[in-house]
């Protein structure tokens, strides 16, 4: 339920957006929501996932010390963000020179805040989990609807974006950690190997963002703001759905975090896969076929042609079997295979690239992308069967 009123508020919210603003500001908006995602990435974001997996295999960390971890982590990359600002400002960028100064102020208590949802999915407190990660991604949009409605710029959206999720998870944030507090439960693990893990793990995640940003920062740097905004139009309905999926993802880490690795629990693992495969294959048919009627309904000043709605649907299909195979190794701790489906997915990427020389530029981009996506499944794929031929031999 709360995945879907997320999707539904997102979707109303991109809508505004894309009739409020023209396709400058939109495009600029954006950007400014990817740099912020690049800063918040390296402040530690391998915790969350770490955190959840060591919370349900019982190895007795607590909430407070991973807000400490990111408390931490989050001033340093504040303070990398505040000398970037004034670089910007410097060189006469007001524009990014401000949104990084509100990026540098507004980090920490965003990133102290987002953590509680992935300690209640590691108590397999889903309920409380949806609950928090409803409030947590809905309530920004509102507010940034609300905004763009009364005529606000795009460094106060993104504000607004900000601070609206702050205020409720963190007093959420707080709740638990007082809950936790009354409860008295002491760590009885060394906590370095948790810290060690939580920061191998943002490494991997933020080459991951990097690289499969490459897209984005290559329209803009090369087409310009309203390209993007129309490309990033052409993934509304797609990462829509995808959010409706996300479910998906997100209850199987408690899971898969006790499962022992046995050829039967692989088997099932397998036959899982299969199942999503053919029932999100039969999903994108139905998106290519409806979609080209919706644009034109939705998004009407944005030109969104159906060979460009088929490229951009392939997401429909390889993003929740990447996002299965990547939390299976997740949970077996195996997170250098994360590391090589990204350089999979860049290898692919600068191929395809070189290879559709000559196409429109914005063809040229989403093929790429629609290529490296697919590579980046199949050898997570091909990584699944060698780390379980080699765990049969121990």
């Amino acid at each position: 339920m709360g995945q879907s009123l997320v999707a539904i508020i997102g979707f109303g919210s991109t809508t505004l957006l894309a009739y409020v603003l023209s396709e400058h500001e939109f495009g600029t908006y954006k950007y400014g929501m990817l740099v912020f995602g690049i800063f918040s990435t390296l402040s530690l974001s391998g915790l969350h996932d770490t955190l959840t997996v060591y919370i349900a295999s019982s190895r007795g960390v607590r909430l407070a010390s991973a807000v400490k971890r990111k408390c931490f982590a989050s001033i340093v990359v504040s303070s990398v963000v505040a000398a970037v600002a004034l670089y910007y400002y410097l060189s006469g960028n007001s524009t990014l020179g401000l949104l990084c100064m509100v990026i540098a102020l507004l980090l920490p208590a965003y990133e102290m805040a987002s953590v509680t949802p992935s300690y209640l999915l590691g108590k397999q407190d889903y309920q409380r989990a949806a609950y928090y990660t409803a409030i947590g991604n809905g309530l920004p949009l509102i507010v940034v609807s609300i905004l763009a409605v009364t005529g606000s710029g795009v460094i106060q959206l993104i504000a607004g974006w900000l601070i609206g999720k702050i205020v409720p998870l963190g007093i959420l944030t707080l709740r638990e950690l007082y809950r936790e507090r009354r409860e008295s439960n002491r760590e009885i693990v060394d906590l370095a190997p948790f810290t060690r893990a939580s920061f191998f793990l943002t490494a991997i995640v933020t080459f991951a963002l990097a690289v499969e940003s490459i897209d984005k920062f290559v329209i803009w740097s090369k087409i310009g703001s309203e390209t993007l905004a129309l490309y990033a139009i052409s993934f509304v309905f797609v990462q829509n759905v995808l959010t409706l999926l996300a479910h998906v993802t997100i209850s199987i880490l408690p899971e898969l975090s006790k499962r022992v690795d046995d050829e039967a629990f692989f088997s099932k693992f397998r036959r899982k896969v299969a199942s999503y495969f053919f029932g999100l294959t039969g999903l994108w048919v139905l998106y290519i076929f409806f979609a080209p009627f919706l644009f034109s309904l939705f998004f009407p000043k944005y030109e969104i042609s159906f060979a460009l709605v088929a490229i951009t649907g392939v997401a429909l299909i390889v993003s929740p079997l990447t996002s299965l195979y990547s939390s299976f190794f997740i949970t077996k701790e195996a997170p250098r295979f994360l590391f090589l489906r990204s350089v999979a997915y860049l290898a692919s990427f600068v191929i395809s690239y070189a290879t559709f020389y000559g196409l429109e530029e914005i063809y040229r981009i989403a093929l790429s992308v629609a290529c490296a996506q697919t590579l980046q499944l199949l050898s997570l794929i091909a990584f699944s069967h060698l780390y379980f031929r080699k765990a049969s031999f121990k």
